[in-house]
């Protein structure tokens, strides 16, 4: 009898330990549960409402500056605006000619991919995860380190303007003495390819070339006929801006710095850029001659 009364007491105990434990077990589940709660609520109002903008701290060598701006609403990204700007306050996202010879020769331009970009960081919410672009690699680069700043500014509730080097200001710093050359990669549509010579001694620029070549390996400052009509209808020729822009970058030691001419304003682009390129390689000593896509 006390053997079946003592059974009795032994299964209800174990039945009673059993409950208990698993009452303690689904008590335990809920501050699991409040935590993740905690977190995600956390993270979405990570970034303060307001409007913040990230911009390079100077122009690049073809004369155009990138910048985002964002505003924030109930702790997301609901708006973006990325764009260049020129010192005469034009947008690239703007520049007809810009986006019509982008667009022939890599299929995009600014009017299209700042709109990808924008789009993309409304919906991902993050720079880092914005996918790159085919074509616009550099400025897809420009647009997450930028929109990163601007990121960051937002979490800090700092609406005001941020100032950023993008890595291609101070051109001149630090050059190795040294010949150097960057070229485009391909001719262009007349058949005409840009290049730009700098020879650096004593740490800075001593002496630069700029001219285009075609397939026959003549010089544009030297076609008569060319120089002939583009004087008469802008008051200029390649025999004379490239000889003005090679003393400007000689001068200036920047090519970011050097004022555009009228008449040339294409070939001053061109200039800046592969000069700006040129100047990479002289930082670092290399003097590979560096082909360029022109497009970007």
């Amino acid at each position: 009898m006390k053997r079946r009364w003592l059974s009795v007491i032994l299964a209800s105990a174990i039945v009673s330990a059993g409950l208990f434990v698993g009452c303690g077990s689904k008590e335990e589940a809920a501050p699991t549960n409040t935590t993740k709660t905690e977190t995600t609520t956390k993270t979405e109002s990570a970034l303060k409402d307001g409007k913040y903008k990230a911009e390079a701290s100077d122009f690049d060598e073809r004369g155009w500056k990138p910048f985002v701006e964002m505003e924030i609403k109930d702790g997301k990204i609901a708006t973006v605006n990325f764009d260049y700007i020129n010192k005469d306050g034009k947008f690239k996202s703007e520049d007809a000619e810009y986006n019509k010879n982008m667009e022939a020769k890599v299929k995009t331009g600014p009017a299209k991919y700042t709109k990808q970009l924008e789009d993309a960081l409304v919906e991902k919410q993050d720079p880092a995860t914005v996918d790159t672009i085919a074509g616009a690699t550099h400025s897809v680069d420009n647009f997450k380190k930028l929109a990163g700043k601007a990121f960051e500014n937002a979490k800090a509730g700092d609406t005001a303007v941020a100032k950023v080097v993008m890595g291609e200001e101070n051109a001149a710093a630090a050059l190795k003495d040294g010949k150097y050359k960057a070229e485009a990669k391909d001719f262009d549509d007349k058949g005409w390819k840009p290049f730009v010579e700098i020879e650096v001694k004593g740490g800075k620029i001593a002496a630069a070339n700029f001219d285009y070549t075609n397939k026959e390996g003549k010089f544009k400052s030297e076609d008569a006929e060319y120089n002939k009509n583009m004087e008469a209808k802008v008051k200029t020729g390649p025999a004379k801006y490239t000889k003005q822009l090679e003393d400007a970058l000689v001068e200036k030691q920047d090519p970011t710095k050097v004022d555009t001419v009228a008449g040339a304003t294409h070939s001053v682009d061109n200039f800046r850029k592969l000069a700006g390129k040129a100047l990479e390689s002289a930082k670092t000593g290399d003097t590979a001659v560096t082909a360029v896509n022109m497009a970007e």
